[in-house]
């Protein structure tokens, strides 16, 4: 079945959102595949499954899309007992893939530890390498999450870097150490397990392509939330998953599954009045949009409050929808860049200085791009992958490549912009994210995705449905 940019609708495996339950509908059990290896959490007894994939060639951002279309999360390892279950179901799928034509030689024999790395599996443990203290300055201090958005409470990035022969499972011997050994400006921001034997764990460059995934998804399961935009059913099996369609390419994300479908009557579900609307005029889909004053967030951040209010972080598709985007969030921006009512980050001792400060008084929007791809041990690729954090197509206002001249005028994008280098001139600090940081025309900026800015902007779907009964 070809589906489009299937999105997650239902609130999205964040302890913090409470679903509503349809009304007479009763909370049923979904056993996991029988393929999945099954595990129960001794703290809260929730059952969640497990299963090792190997997808040659596929970067983080791809296997969390992976394990995302099959209702799980790049997995999460919260204690010794999980880190051994995890360790021992994936063995023998990750020594298949490193020992065998099972997974293709990515480099030379000659460096075999090297093409081992290469042919491991992605693990959900990510981190940013730095905050923004000043221009010309960085929190060395970690910032970490688990692509499932659960608490950081076991394997925890001690530090930005470890010595060489420090030895502290479940991190394989001096790791994690921020860097790539052949190029110091590859930054190490995603975690791989790659030694079978222990389960150990290496950070990598988040971009690289490695030969697999281990995913986890829970096989409990509840009745869907009731008021949750227009939708369509997807059948696997006896469970139903729900999702959208927006007419992109074939890929999607669902958060929970449920026996069967409920009666249901069709509801209209209008965003709430302080929620602005604009109707894609492609789609005839009618979407909220609002901008909020969050002085001191990062991106990630950002895309857990866009979230937490069944949004995304906004995706912008088209000139009308970037002019309606600048109409509605360019007073509150010019309010925070202006005004007390975003804290100065630095005095404005001469332009430059207060140029940089209204761009840390910015609002993120949800555009974000990985830089390069392996070729091999020495060649990086630098191709750009752009995505929207609502999985949708950078069919407007793309990066298309590494950087710009400083001279260049390329709306949305600010004078100068994409240009991929920090203006604090740090090499190690990538902008891998986007902000729009001009009130009056909506320009944009690519920054790091560390930066604590002055607010953001959240899209969400308004449209009203009811349940299809069939897939």
């Amino acid at each position: 079945m070809h589906l489009s940019s299937i999105l997650i609708i239902l609130p999205i495996l964040f302890s913090s959102i409470q679903t509503q339950q349809i009304p007479n509908c009763q909370t049923r059990i979904f056993q996991c595949d029988a393929d999945w290896d099954t595990r129960t959490d001794p703290n809260t007894g929730d059952v969640y499954g497990y299963k090792a994939f190997i997808v040659n060639k596929m970067n983080f951002y791809e296997a969390d899309v992976f394990c995302r279309a099959r209702c799980a999360e790049v997995v999460s390892i919260h204690s010794q007992e999980e880190q051994n279950f995890v360790r021992r179901i994936a063995a023998p799928v990750l020594n298949r893939c490193q020992f065998t034509s099972a997974c293709a030689p990515v480099v030379q024999s000659s460096n075999g530890t090297f093409d081992r790395q290469l042919r491991s599996f992605w693990i959900g443990l990510n981190r940013v390498t730095g905050t923004l203290k000043d221009a010309h300055s960085v929190d060395s201090s970690v910032y970490q999450l688990w692509s499932d958005r659960t608490e950081v409470d076991f394997g925890s990035f001690p530090n930005n870097s470890v010595n060489s022969n420090t030895n502290s499972p479940p991190w394989t011997r001096g790791n994690p150490n921020g860097v790539n050994s052949a190029d110091p400006q590859i930054i190490e921001d995603c975690t791989q397990m790659v030694e079978s034997r222990q389960g150990g764990w290496n950070d990598f460059p988040c971009n690289w392509r490695i030969s697999g995934v281990i995913c986890k998804r829970k096989c409990t399961s509840y009745c869907a939330a009731q008021d949750i935009g227009h939708s369509i059913t997807l059948g696997s099996e006896d469970a139903y998953f729900y999702g959208f369609s927006e007419g992109q390419d074939a890929r999607f994300e669902c958060s929970f599954a449920y026996f069967g479908v409920p009666n249901c009557p069709a509801r209209s579900y209008n965003c709430d009045t302080d929620w602005q609307l604009f109707t894609d005029p492609n789609s005839g889909v009618e979407y909220g949009y609002k901008a909020f004053i969050q002085d001191s967030i990062n991106f990630y951040e950002a895309d857990i409050f866009c979230r937490n209010r069944c949004a995304e972080v906004v995706s912008i598709h088209s000139q009308q929808e970037q002019n309606f985007v600048t109409k509605i969030a360019g007073p509150l921006l010019t309010k925070c860049q202006f005004t007390d009512a975003c804290s100065e980050r630095m005095e404005h001792t001469n332009k430059s200085a207060a140029n940089f400060d209204r761009m840390l008084r910015g609002f993120w929007i949800g555009m974000n791009r990985v830089w390069g791809t392996l070729l091999n041990h020495d060649t990086i690729d630098t191709n750009v992958t752009c995505i929207w954090s609502d999985r949708s197509k950078c069919d407007y206002g793309s990066v298309q490549d590494g950087s710009v001249t400083p001279d260049t005028v390329s709306p949305p994008w600010a004078r100068g912009n994409p240009n991929g280098a920090n203006p604090g001139g740090d090499p190690l600090i990538v902008q891998a994210c986007v902000q729009m940081v001009e009130g009056r025309h909506g320009g944009w900026n690519d920054i790091s995705c560390t930066y604590r800015l002055g607010g953001l902007i959240c899209k969400r779907k308004c449209s009203s449905y009811c349940p299809a009964q069939d897939a």
